[in-house]
């Protein structure tokens, strides 16, 4: 298929490699400079505020391509670009050509000519309109501009296409020079319905003819030299083989070739999931066909902007936006991203970033999590003393991004803390979601109960799935100092809503009663939940929970009679012969689990181990697997309880160190610090070869 053999090559970069838990650094584009190489030249222009400083950086590959310049906007530029004006280092106005303004995120211009190690100064804002020398660029290649298409029409002829191409023209997603015509997203915008051109010279020194074809997803037509010749109409996938793929041979009239390519991409979805746009146009390359290579094209230079600055060495508002990685559970997205400001502003300026979400921060660098891959927008704000400047951008995570992973404790942990630096109540309610949902899994009980405790204070629907779970987030937080509130505030919520969150509910009332107040008389209470709820799975683990009762209190004749009761609500056809294999099976994954902080993958097996097989709590290292996990949720309280227990059931196990050295995380956790320092200490003397002793010294010399 020529869809591997061409468009293969493009998606072959596979999955983006994945972080080892360290915050990326800032890429080298956007880093600050130094300041102490670049000589700035007087300002020049006295009622512009701003400028860029750019030198030339690669030449161009035919001197009528220009040199392609791309400043951020940052809200300081006029609609039409007629405030900008660019000036040589002996302040003469240099012809530059104005192609596109996107608010809040580029400006893009094209110089007619840059000299090599030269300063050019780029004026603009204060709302003023500056003389430019006129300038009309005769070739523009490679450049690529994409538009929002208006409807999913299916364009059977390059004049439909032409024509709502016109029709979308204030309806812009971006504009940038590019290499090739060889895409699988569209680099400006969500890759669904929109519509895209590419306009560049192809270098045809020598030809006499030469075979375009053109691979796309969904509609492609080209023009040759202004004139339409072939294209692949209709809605489509884009697969095609070298027989069947669209092609047309040309006779070739000059050196330079100009090529138009329209393309337009709807919103068709397979297995639940948007198509793919493909935009390939090649040719044929000794009887074969290829995507036509970047070094055909001809190509504007480029010039590096080097500084932005503001007039009386005031800051610029500039805010900049790096994404550095991202994961994806569950059909969830989070996005890491980076605010920052390329040149610093003086210790006596105050920073205030304010996002459209609502979110207030202070920090002149931060990071925040993104949970939308829509666009937003974040103003910059510069205070000192009675000045105020202020700048912003729109932003929108792209579709290539580092992925961080779940599975890596250092990225989990890096999201999770960072979602810790938002105020809770200035987030939305889609954005609150979102971060309960990751916090619940992935971070502390008190991470998530910021976010769960603004969650349900600020949306009251209690039929919601998501408020109930972060109900019971809340109450389990609650219940780390006060156990008998917290099941008084689960037993005031109204009966009809208990009902319908029974799944979710009954365990964390079970859970209240055996591991917090390990009130006997409660034993009623839990027969009562597990004859009425109807998840068979649910009432299982509350029926374990009448043993874990007996248990946690020192009962274990009363534990083993009803751990026995539960156990034979179980099917099993061997008789209980497969239980001590079970019983290792566990444990090994929930150990592996637990080692790289699956902390999602270690309760399902913790939950199903209990569910099946009850009586493992008395025989092997179920329980202190359970406090591992417990501690690791922030769920301290509990992890005391099963760990207490454990010792007592078990005076003579091998896995004694452990518990106590697990003892001690929870007690420092729960700001009995003295203690648990003397238990490491212990463990360090008394087992010096044990496999805990390295962390064990690492812990007791914590501050």
């Amino acid at each position: 298929m020529l869809a591997t053999a061409v468009l293969g090559l493009f998606l072959a970069a596979g999955p983006s490699p994945e972080l080892d838990g360290s915050l990326p650094p800032i890429p080298e584009k956007f880093r600050r400079r130094s300041t102490a190489d670049i000589s700035s030249a007087a300002w020049a222009v006295a009622d512009a505020p701003y400028r860029a400083i750019v030198t030339l950086n690669t030449l161009p590959t035919a001197p009528a391509a220009g040199v392609e310049i791309e400043i951020p906007e940052f809200g300081a530029t006029m609609l039409d670009l007629s405030d900008v004006v660019m000036l040589d280092s002996k302040g003469e106005a240099q012809p530059v050509a104005k192609l596109s303004r996107l608010e809040g995120k580029t400006v893009l211009l094209l110089a007619k000519n840059l000299e090599m190690r030269q300063m050019y100064y780029i004026y603009f804002g204060g709302g003023k309109r500056r003389e430019c020398p006129a300038w009309k660029p005769t070739m523009l290649s490679l450049i690529l501009e994409t538009r929002r298409a208006s409807s999913a029409a299916e364009f059977k002829t390059a004049g439909e296409l032409e024509a709502a191409w016109n029709q979308a023209a204030g309806k812009v997603d971006g504009m940038g020079f590019v290499q090739n015509i060889y895409y699988g997203t569209n680099p400006y915008g969500p890759s669904s319905q929109f519509l895209s051109h590419f306009t560049g010279y192809l270098n045809t020194t020598g030809m006499k003819q030469l075979t375009l074809f053109t691979q796309s997803s969904d509609a492609s037509f080209v023009f040759v030299n202004g004139q339409y010749v072939f294209g692949w109409p209709g809605k489509h996938e884009g697969r095609a083989n070298e027989k069947n793929v669209p092609q047309k041979t040309i006779q070739v009239s000059g050196a330079l070739t100009r090529i138009d390519y329209y393309h337009a991409k709807g919103s068709e979805l397979k297995n639940g999931e948007e198509t793919n746009p493909i935009m390939v146009l090649g040719w044929s390359r000794d009887k074969k066909l290829h995507a036509i290579s970047a070094d055909a094209w001809i190509h504007a230079g480029k010039a590096s902007v080097l500084r932005i600055e503001a007039q009386n060495k005031h800051p610029a508002p500039v805010p900049n936006v790096s994404y550095c990685t991202y994961i994806g559970h569950n059909n969830l997205w989070f996005f890491e991203t980076r605010f920052w400001m390329p040149t610093p502003p003086p210790e006596d300026w105050t920073v205030e970033w304010k996002f459209t979400d609502g979110t207030v921060r202070k920090e002149p660098v931060l990071t925040r999590i993104l949970t939308t891959h829509t666009p937003q927008k974040v103003t910059l704000t510069l205070k000192h003393d009675n000045e105020i400047i202020t700048g912003m951008r729109v932003f929108q995570p792209p579709d290539a991004l580092l992925a961080s992973s779940i599975n890596k404790p250092g990225d989990t942990a890096r999201y999770a803390e960072t979602m810790g630096q938002d105020d809770p109540s200035k987030l939305s309610q889609v954005e609150l979601k979102n971060y309960a949902f990751f916090l619940g899994l992935f971070g502390t009980l008190q991470q998530a109960t910021r976010v769960a405790e603004a969650y349900i204070k600020n949306y009251k629907d209690t039929a919601d799935i998501v408020w109930a779970e972060c109900e019971a987030i809340h109450l389990r937080n609650v219940a780390q100092t006060n156990p008998q509130q917290a099941l008084n505030e689960l037993r005031a919520l109204p009966p009809a809503r208990r009902v319908m969150h029974a799944t979710r509910f009954d365990p964390l009332e079970a859970e209240l009663l055996v591991f917090y107040r390990r009130d006997l008389t409660s034993a009623g209470r839990l027969e009562q939940m597990a004859s009425q709820n109807k998840d068979a799975a649910v009432a299982q683990v509350l029926r374990v929970r009448l043993g874990d009762l007996y248990r946690v209190a020192g009962r274990s004749a009363d534990a083993i009679e009803k751990y026995r009761v539960a156990q034979r609500s179980v099917v099993d056809a061997t008789g209980g012969r497969k239980l001590p294999a079970q019983d290792e099976a566990f444990s090994l994954s929930i150990t592996e689990a637990l080692a790289h902080d699956q902390r999602e993958e270690a309760e399902k097996h913790l939950q199903e181990w209990e569910r099946i097989h009850p009586m493992a709590k008395l025989g092997t290292d179920f329980l202190i697997l359970r406090a591992q996990w417990l501690n690791k949720v922030g769920r301290y309280r509990e992890a005391l309880v099963e760990l207490e227990s454990f010792k007592g059931l078990s005076p003579e196990s091998p896995y004694l160190v452990d518990a106590d050295f697990y003892r001690g995380i929870a007690l420092w956790e729960t700001n009995q610090k003295d203690e648990a320092r003397k238990i490491w200490a212990e463990i360090i003397k008394k087992y010096p070869k044990h496999p805990l002793v390295t962390r064990a010294e690492e812990l007791v010399r914590q501050p």
